[in-house]
Order: C-alpha cells, then sequence, then structure tokens
C-alpha cells in the first residue's frame, strides 16, 4: 500500500467515524446522538493494521505515518518473512517448510518468494505479543550472560598457518591418512579415527587399528604440557577428524562425550573456518550459551563443562563453508582383563 493510497483509507474512515458520531441540534444545543454515546467502536489502522479506538485512531495514524507499511499483496497475504512462526530442527538440523510451523532455518517459501497467509484477523501482532517478546528475548540474554562454563578454556592461535596447511593436507591424503568416511553418529558428517577405539556397546576400549599419526603427535600433542595447566599430566591415546560441510549440510547434534570411557578432559582442535558451539545444560534448559571457536585455536572441556553441558553445532553456525576438527581424548587407564583379550578401563 502507498503513501496516497494509506492517506485516502485514512481520510475515508475519518468521514465514516464522523458520521457514525454525528450530534443533532435542539434549540440552538448541539447534543451528541446515541449512536455517539455508546463505547467507542474499533477500527483498523490503514498504516499499521491495528485494530484502535475510532477516539485516537487520528494520532494512532499521525504516529505510524512516516513508517513503513506492512506490505500485502491483492489477496491481503502477508509475505513470510512478516509471518510469525514457530522454527524448531530436526535431529539433523534440516529445515522444510510445514505451512503454519517451519521446521529449519529457512522456509521453503521465502527461499522460492513465495506468500503466505497471516494468522488472526487484522493480520498484525498486538503490542502486547511484541513486549513479551521482547521480554522474553531480553531475559534469555540476561540469563545468558551470567551462564558460566566452568573448566572450559580455548587457546586462539594454538598452531601456526603453515602446521595448519599441513595437517589440513595430510587428513585429506586418502592414502597416508585414510578416506574420509560419511557418519551419522552424533550428526551428519564424515569422519576418521586413530589410536584406541572405544566400543560404546560393549562398554570396553579396543586396541588400536591405526596408531596416533606422527603429525598430530609432533604438531599438537606434543604442546599440550606446555600450553595450560589443565593438559600437564593429559596424554592422549585416541583422537578423531570431523570434516564439516556447510553446503551438504553438516551438523554436531547435541552430545555428551561418555563420561566413562572417556577422560574428564576433551581437547579439540578447529581447523579451517571458525565455527559456534552451542553448550546447554542437561538438567537446566535455560543455561545456554554459544561459544565461537576461532579458525586454529584449540578448546579444552573440562570439569562441570564436560560432564553437565551437552555440546553442538548448528548447519548456521558453521562459519565457512568447510571446518575441520580434531578430537583428542584418554580412555581412561587401560588394564588387561584375563576374561577377555579386549581392553577395558579401570573401574
Amino acid at each position: 500500500m502507498t503513501r496516497d493510497d494509506a492517506r485516502d483509507a485514512f481520510q475515508a474512515l475519518m468521514r465514516r467515524a464522523e458520521s457514525t458520531t454525528a450530534t443533532t441540534t435542539r434549540g440552538g444545543v448541539r447534543k451528541p446522538s446515541a449512536s455517539a454515546r455508546k463505547p467507542s467502536t474499533l477500527v483498523p489502522c490503514p498504516m499499521c493494521s491495528r485494530h484502535v479506538s475510532s477516539a485516537v485512531i487520528e494520532a494512532h495514524a499521525s504516529a505510524c505515518d512516516g513508517k513503513r507499511p506492512r506490505l500485502r499483496d491483492e489477496a491481503g497475504k502477508m509475505p513470510s518473512s512478516e509471518k510469525r512462526r514457530d522454527v524448531r530442527e530436526d535431529y539433523r538440523g534440516r529445515r522444510a517448510h510445514t505451512g503454519r510451523t517451519t521446521t529449519g532455518f529457512v522456509a521453503k517459501d521465502d527461499l522460492e518468494g513465495g506468500w503466505i497467509a497471516r494468522a488472526g484477523e487484522c493480520g498484525a501482532r498486538s503490542d502486547g505479543a511484541r513486549s513479551d517478546a521482547f521480554a522474553a528475548l531480553a531475559r534469555g540474554a540476561k540469563l545468558q550472560a551470567k551462564v558460566k562454563l566452568p573448566g572450559h578454556y580455548i587457546l586462539e592461535n594454538f598452531i601456526t598457518e603453515d602446521e595448519e596447511r599441513r595437517i589440513v593436507d595430510w587428513l585429506d591424503d586418502d592414502i597416508a591418512a585414510g578416506p574420509w568416511r560419511d557418519s551419522s553418529f552424533n550428526g551428519a558428517h564424515q569422519g576418521k579415527k586413530y589410536g584406541v577405539e572405544p566400543n560404546l556397546l560393549k562398554r570396553c576400549v579396543e586396541p588400536a587399528r591405526v596408531p596416533m599419526p606422527k603429525i598430530l603427535r609432533d604438531l599438537v600433542v606434543a604442546k599440550f604440557a606446555a600450553a595450560h595447566e589443565t593438559l600437564k599430566h593429559f596424554t592422549p591415546n585416541e583422537c578423531n577428524a570431523i570434516n564439516y560441510r556447510k553446503d551438504l549440510g553438516s551438523v554436531l547434534t547435541p552430545h555428551c562425550d561418555d563420561r566413562q570411557l572417556s577422560s574428564d578432559i576433551l581437547v579439540n582442535l578447529s581447523l579451517c573456518s571458525d565455527c559456534t558451539m552451542t553448550y546447554s545444560h542437561e538438567k537446566f534448559a535455560s543455561k545456554r550459551v554459544d561459544v565461537r571457536l576461532p579458525r586454529r585455536s584449540l578448546q579444552i572441556q573440562s570439569g562441570s563443562t564436560r560432564y553437565d553441558y551437552m555440546h553442538s553445532i548448528a548447519n548456521e553456525n558453521l562459519h565457512g563453508n568447510r571446518r575441520v576438527s580434531v578430537t583428542f581424548r584418554e580412555s581412561g587407564v587401560l588394564q588387561k582383563s584375563p576374561q577377555t583379550p579386549k581392553w577395558r578401563p579401570n573401574q
């Protein structure tokens, strides 16, 4: 609706309002008509489509004047970007349009330039709904600012650009490092692993099939003891690499690494691009915080962060088309059991 159309509609509305409140004259004294003595009627504002009292419509429309009017097509429908919708993710973080509910990051009708009908008679949310939404956002932001992650540390620029290039080139070498394999474990991505192999089903740790690569031991693990006090006695015996591709929908679903088979310290190296990892408390959903992991940084999870919080990465939080991560773990103190030829963690 253009500004001229809105002005014409407003003038017509005011003429109708004046006709309903016409006065009568008896003996030179002007008296309000019966309709004027009734409670004020609600009329739609031509600028914002809100229903307000006819007594204050002029002041309300003047206040709205100068603001961009909400766009509607000839059928009175509103663009999907203007519609309030519930947003949720499926287990893979993929998003699909379902009509009144949108599952995911981008609605199908947004991508195709489609239109969907607005809910409600007047088409716009009330100020009360907006106020409630802003209040909820403010409370969430205030609470998130108070959430701390005990035992969480980030060491920026842990490796150099040359060391990053050497590690990524080695991981991409199918002959030297083995091929990237599609995985659906804790999300859709590609991965490869080295060192001892925790068997989550049998609750045991099996001997290594592929040893820890020398390039990772020399360029990464060798720096642990001097890098941070938490890593002075951390001696990882396994690691896994994950290849994330944003264009292929890669995600890391919320999870907490095995609390018995893996050690109380997890170390993660970020390569190729930045990302934002989301931490959410397993028992208290309100405790949620987003942490940015810079490229070439080392992340340390210990204490409450390691055991009480789940971590995840949504597809939209991959800040580059490709991200490679390498996570190091220590699978507890291993001892040989006489009943089985496989390794089990010390209880």
